[in-house]
C-alpha cells in the first residue's frame, strides 16, 4: 500500500515487491559506483542503505501499525510492514546465509593457538552481557510502566522473561557493521580475528537462548489447550533445535565431503564451486524447516563443518553482502520510522546503556587478568555493533506473537532504536578509531623495541 500524497501514479499501481526491487537496486548501484570513495569515510554500506530507507520509506507508504488477531495469535498487516511475508522471507534468507558464512569463516587454527581472548568474550562476557542487559531492561520497563499507567500491567515473571529476551536479542555482535575495523591493516591481526570469531559464534550461541525465552513467553500467554504449557513449548523447541542441528551437521559433513571429492578430482568447474556450497546451505535450512527443525540452527551448524574455498567464500560473501544491504534498507524504510513514532526517554536511555555500559563492562571484566593494554580492552568493548541477528530476532517475536501486541511492539521498537543507533555510531567511528588504534599500537611497539635495544646496549657495556 503506497502513500497517495507523495507517490507518482506509475509507482502507486505497482506492488510492494516490485517497488522494493527497483528502488533497492538503484540505490545499491549508485552507492557501488562510488563505494571506493566511501571506504575510508563514516558512510558505510549498511549506514547508507539504512538512511536511504528512512528517507524513502515514508514516501512509499511502508509504515503500517500491525493489528493483532487474538483468536489466531498472529499479526495482520496491510502493506509492507514488519509482519509482511516478503520482509520475513528476505531477512530470514539473509540471516541463514550470514549465520552459515560467519561460522564457515571462523579460523579454528587461530582459536587453537589463541583461544584465551575469544573464549573469554564468549564464555564470560556474553553471559554477563545478557544478565546485565536483562537487569537494565527490567528497570526500564518498570519505570515505563509507572510513568504510563495505561500500559498493560503484567506479572513480575513475564517482565523478567521479556527483559532477558530483549537483552539476549541485543547481545550478539555483527562484524559487518565494523568492517573497516576487521579489514584494517592498521589494527593488529590478533585483535581483528578475535572480533571476527566473537561475531561469528555469538549469534549462533544466542539463537537457542532467544528461542527458549520466546517459548517461555509464549507459554505464559497462550492457554494450555492451545499448546501453551511450558513443557509443550519447551519440548517443541528442543525438537526444532535438535532436528536443525542434525540436518546441518549431516549436510555439512556429507554434502561438504562430496563437494571436496568432486573438486579434488577436478570434476567441478570454478564457476560452480561457490554456487554448490551456497545451494547446499539453503537446502539444509529448507529441509530443516520442512522436517520440523530450525533452519537457522541448520545453517549455523553446517557452516562449522563445510570447507569454504576462496572461490566459494567470495561468492557467498557477495550474496550475503547484498542481502545484508537489502535488510538494512528494509530496516530503515519499515522499522525505524514506526519506532520513532513511539520513541520515549526510556528507549533512548536503554539504547545508550546497551551500547556502552552493558557491552563494555562485561568485556572489561572478561579481559581482566590479561596482558592487554587498557585502550585495547576499551577498543574491543566498543566494537561490538548490533546488526542483522537482532533484526531477525525482532521478526521472530512478531511471527511467534509471544506476548500481547503492546509488549511485542515495545520490545521490537527498543531493539530497532538500539540497532539504528549502533549502525550510526559504530559506522562513523570504525575507520578513524581503527586507524588511531593501529597507529598507536605501532608506536608502542617501536618504543618497546627502542627500550629493549637500549637495555641490551647497557648489558653489553657492562
Amino acid at each position: 500500500m503506497l502513500s497517495e500524497s507523495f507517490t507518482p501514479d506509475f509507482i502507486r499501481h505497482m506492488g510492494e515487491s516490485e517497488v522494493l526491487t527497483i528502488v533497492f537496486v538503484f540505490i545499491v548501484y549508485c552507492y557501488g559506483l562510488f563505494s571506493r570513495k566511501f571506504e575510508h569515510s563514516p558512510l558505510t554500506g549498511p549506514l547508507a542503505l539504512m538512511l536511504m530507507g528512512i528517507l524513502i520509506g515514508p514516501i512509499l507508504g511502508w509504515i503500517h501499525q500491525p493489528e493483532y488477531d487474538p483468536e489466531n495469535y498472529e499479526y495482520v498487516t496491510a502493506g509492507l510492514d514488519i509482519g509482511h511475508g516478503l520482509v520475513h522471507q528476505l531477512i530470514e534468507v539473509a540471516l541463514i546465509l550470514i549465520l552459515f558464512l560467519d561460522a564457515s569463516r571462523i579460523d579454528f587454527g587461530f582459536i587453537r593457538r589463541n583461544y584465551r581472548l575469544p573464549m573469554r568474550l564468549l564464555a564470560i562476557s556474553l553471559p554477563l552481557t545478557m544478565v546485565l542487559g536483562g537487569g537494565v531492561c527490567y528497570l526500564l520497563v518498570d519505570g515505563y510502566m509507572q510513568a504510563n499507567p495505561e500500559f498493560v500491567a503484567t506479572s513480575t515473571y513475564i517482565i523478567v522473561i521479556l527483559s532477558l529476551l530483549t537483552a539476549t536479542m541485543l547481545a550478539p555482535t555483527d562484524a559487518a557493521l565494523g568492517l573497516p575495523v576487521v579489514e584494517s591493516e592498521h589494527v593488529p591481526s590478533k585483535i581483528r580475528k578475535t572480533l571476527v570469531v566473537e561475531s561469528g559464534l555469538n549469534d549462533g550461541i544466542a539463537l537457542p537462548l532467544v528461542l527458549f525465552l520466546l517459548a517461555f513467553a509464549k507459554a505464559y500467554y497462550l492457554p494450555e489447550e492451545d499448546g501453551g504449557s511450558t513443557w509443550d513449548v519447551t519440548w517443541e523447541l528442543m525438537k526444532q533445535i535438535s532436528i536443525g542441528a542434525l540436518i546441518g551437521i549431516g549436510f555439512g559433513t556429507v554434502g561438504g565431503k562430496m563437494i571436496e571429492w568432486a573438486t579434488d578430482h577436478h570434476w567441478t568447474a570454478n564457476s560452480f564451486k561457490g554456487m554448490n556450497i551456497l545451494v547446499l546451505a539453503i537446502a539444509a535450512a529448507a529441509w530443516a524447516h520442512e522436517l520440523g527443525g530450525n533452519g537457522f540452527v541448520a545453517g549455523f551448524c553446517m557452516g562449522n563443518l563445510a570447507r569454504i574455498t576462496p572461490v566459494s567464500y567470495n561468492l557467498i560473501q557477495d550474496v550475503s553482502q547484498m542481502l545484508m544491504l537489502l535488510t538494512f534498507f528494509i530496516f530503515g524504510a519499515v522499522f525505524i520510522p514506526r519506532a520513532l513514532d513511539d520513541i520515549n526517554m526510556y528507549t533512548v536511555i536503554g539504547a545508550v546503556l546497551m551500547l556502552t555500559v552493558v557491552r563494555m563492562v562485561p568485556t572489561l571484566i572478561s579481559l581482566s587478568g590479561t596482558h592487554l593494554k587498557w585502550h585495547t580492552k576499551v577498543f574491543i568493548g566498543w566494537f561490538g555493533p548490533r546488526g542483522l541477528a537482532s533484526i531477525l530476532f525482532s521478526l521472530l517475536i512478531v511471527e511467534a506473537a509471544a506476548a500481547n501486541i503492546e509488549h511485542d511492539l515495545l520490545i521490537v521498537n527498543f531493539v530497532t532504536i538500539t540497532d539504528a543507533l549502533s549502525t550510526v555510531l559504530h559506522g562513523i567511528t570504525a575507520y578513524p578509531w581503527g586507524k588511531w588504534y593501529g597507529t598507536h599500537m605501532e608506536r608502542l611497539a617501536k618504543e618497546a623495541e627502542i627500550v629493549e635495544y637500549q637495555l641490551e646496549g647497557k648489558e653489553t657495556d657492562h
